[in-house]
């Protein structure tokens, strides 16, 4: 038996390494091709962001830049003509690869965008013409990036690591290499991009592809190709829609095979007439006075349906009507207590006036593709208004069943509770979309996580905030040595009991330690029972779209609401890819939790 034993496990130790050697063997044959395919796609990247440059010499990517991966000098004849810069940021679904070129006259000269793994038809919309054309020619420089680039509307996880990632290759170039960013020459004229008509709800069967044309920000109008059903066959045209004037510039015919002697009439000097009528109509009532032609009224009253239907999808999907948001300023909100809505991933409070005009959260939601495809969740944007009701739904990233999924963000769901309280109560009374029972529970749950950082801030507000009656006194404090970054402390007094204790720390982050600039300065608040309460940047010199970070969820949900001490600070995570920024906000919150600390004690 035992001997038995013995030779069944040397047959199985043997069969194990000779299966280990085939394996490393396919493994090290293969790994030479697929270097060799990453190196070529490199490559071809590259000449495609510097098409004039006639070799790429490697260059070491300075310390400081996270999300560089790669730095090249273009060179032709021996003379730099510019830099390649390569990055890898991590989008909604995975890492987003760029490579972005900038000529020695300081103008962004090209940026290509690698394979990438984002929801079909959101966050591949990095990679669309119209998207990138908005970096033609730019200055760079990361200001200028930052204040020219529009981030997408519906992939706003994908688009803003994207955007930052090409700021800080920008500010690598002037930083680093000494190019003096200024603007170029752009290279093309208007582009061209499909659009994606998320679930068409309505009566749109005879469209059949939509196509925006725009330079960089800038959208200059939209063609509908339409196939409706003539007599016997599709006819095909294409309308064209004038949005400065909300009219139909063109309507003209791309083919037709319907009853000859008929449908063919559409070819004719009778068919342009017929659709010269279309031009100068309003989109609002595109076919009025707009005749058949005698004989032909089948297929004719079937190109004014396919008219009519692109006239109504611009008007519902497309048109873009005034910004109920227009003057409103948002600002970050370090939320009080963050376990209790711990999907919510940002809160914002909108000012319009020196009042607060709205709020607005950003909550992840699982739905039916996170919990049945193995998908990503909903991430969903929340508004509420002034007075504490539902405002707004909008769907950031939605990777449900097309044609399903999208109807838990339209009437009727959304008339169930937008107008009313923004409550728990008010989204638990809400019925859900049939046929879409996954995706409408889960914004339900946003909702409901929305409805709770909504009121805890309310909360919150009334408690401490700029409008209550609080009374600001300066403390002398009993220990400065030990907390020498602290600038200032103050006790915030209300109804004769303290309400909150304030300091303002100095922190020398990236900027002080790197770029011989000044430090952050940071304003800490401890409320009266000793935790965090807020944290806010009074001045803030660290790389824009890094920095920052350092002072919004998800890195401040790691203290707000917990004891304000030295060992609730020293154990947060820093922030990946500001690093050095988010080590000296974290210092600034142990100088004050000492600070605070001392205070407690000396009153005692």
């Amino acid at each position: 038996m035992r001997k038995n034993m013995i030779l069944l496990g040397g047959r199985l130790l043997l069969f194990t390494l000779v299966i280990a050697l085939v394996l490393g063997t396919a493994f090290l044959l293969a790994r030479e091709p697929i270097e060799q395919k990453k190196l070529e796609a490199a490559q071809t990247a590259q000449r495609a962001a510097l098409p004039q440059a006639q070799a790429f010499e490697e260059m070491p990517v300075p310390e400081g830049y996270p999300l560089v991966t790669g730095l090249y000098a273009g060179k032709a004849d021996g003379d730099v003509l510019g830099y390649v810069l390569t990055a890898s940021p991590y989008g909604y679904s995975g890492p987003i690869p760029i490579t972005m070129s900038v000529g020695v006259d300081g103008s962004i000269l090209g940026i290509e965008v690698g394979d990438l793994m984002e929801t079909p038809g959101f966050g591949t919309k990095l990679a669309e013409p119209l998207f990138l054309s908005q970096y033609d020619a730019l200055a760079a420089d990361p200001a200028v990036i930052d204040s020219q680039v529009d981030i997408i509307s519906g992939s706003t996880v994908s688009s803003e690591p994207f955007k930052a990632a090409t700021m800080q290759m920008a500010a690598l170039t002037m930083e680093v290499l000494g190019v003096e960013p200024n603007p170029g020459t752009p290279a093309g004229g208007p582009v061209e991009e499909e659009v994606n008509p998320y679930g068409l709800v309505g009566d749109f069967e005879t469209i059949r592809h939509i196509r925006r044309a725009g330079m960089g920000k800038e959208i200059l109008g939209y063609s509908f190709e339409l196939a409706p059903m003539g007599f016997q066959a599709p006819v095909v045209v294409l309308a064209s829609i004038d949005i400065e004037n909300d009219t139909i510039a063109s309507v003209t015919l791309i083919s037709q095979n319907d009853t000859a002697g008929y449908g063919t009439r559409l070819e004719a000097a009778e068919g342009d007439d017929f659709f010269a009528q279309f031009a100068g109509k309003s989109v609002e009532s595109p076919l009025d006075g707009v005749d058949v032609i005698g004989g032909v009224t089948v297929t004719c009253d079937a190109v004014k349906k396919g008219v009519a239907q692109a006239s109504a999808f611009y008007t519902q999907y497309l048109n873009l009507v005034p910004d109920a948001n227009a003057g409103v300023a948002f600002e970050d909100i370090d939320l009080p207590t963050p376990e209790e809505y711990r999907n919510v991933q940002s809160a914002q409070r909108g000012m319009k006036h020196g009042a607060v005009a709205m709020y607005r959260f950003v909550v992840r939601a699982a739905g039916y593709a996170a919990d049945y495809e193995n998908g990503p969740p909903i991430l969903m944007q929340v508004d509420v208004d002034a007075e504490g009701n539902y405002l707004a739904l909008e769907a950031i990233e939605n990777p449900e069943t097309p044609g399903f999924g999208n109807k838990a963000f339209e009437q009727p769901f959304t008339g169930q509770f937008i107008g009313k309280p923004a409550t728990v109560e008010t989204a638990e009374a809400i019925d859900t979309v049939s046929g879409a029972t996954v995706s409408s529970d889960a914004v339900m749950r946003g909702l409901r996580q929305a409805a709770r950082a909504y009121q805890s801030i309310v909360a919150a507000v009334d408690t401490v905030s700029s409008a209550s009656p609080i009374h600001f006194e300066d403390i002398d404090l009993p220990a400065p040595d030990e907390y020498r970054n602290v600038q200032s402390a103050q006790r915030g007094m209300k109804g004769g009991a303290v309400a909150v204790y304030r300091f303002v720390v100095r922190a020398p982050g990236y900027a002080a330690d790197y770029e011989n600039g000044p430090p952050i300065l940071m304003q800490v608040d401890v409320d009266a029972d000793g935790n965090y309460l807020a944290l806010e940047a009074i001045e803030n010199p660290e790389t824009p779209g890094f920095g920052n970070k350092a002072f919004e969820q998800p890195f401040t949900g790691q203290f707000i609401g917990k004891a304000a001490t030295v060992e609730t600070a020293e154990a947060i995570d820093t922030v990946s890819g500001a690093t050095v920024s988010s080590d000296a906000v974290m210092r600034g919150l142990r100088q004050a939790a000492r600070a605070y600390q001392s205070i407690v004690a000396n009153q005692q």
